[in-house]
């Protein structure tokens, strides 16, 4: 499933080119402080910067475009 990375702000993490970053979920695992997500995406560096495990609350999950 695609999903978009929200920032501290509320935007959506972006490209040079101002473009959403997608992002792929690779395991999702729930604990008792939430549900966590592995996040991965094929742009190297914001996979080097924000590549790993997030919880639901900075994710949005939409098979539409983003804004």
């Amino acid at each position: 499933m695609s999903v978009w990375l929200r920032q501290e702000n509320g935007g959506h993490l972006r490209d040079a080119a101002g473009s959403p970053i997608r992002f792929e979920i690779g395991e999702v695992d729930t604990t008792p402080s939430g549900t966590w997500y592995l996040l991965s995406t094929p742009h190297t560096t914001a996979q080097d910067i924000f590549g790993g495990w997030h919880t639901g609350q900075r994710l949005t999950l939409t098979e539409g475009p983003v804004s």
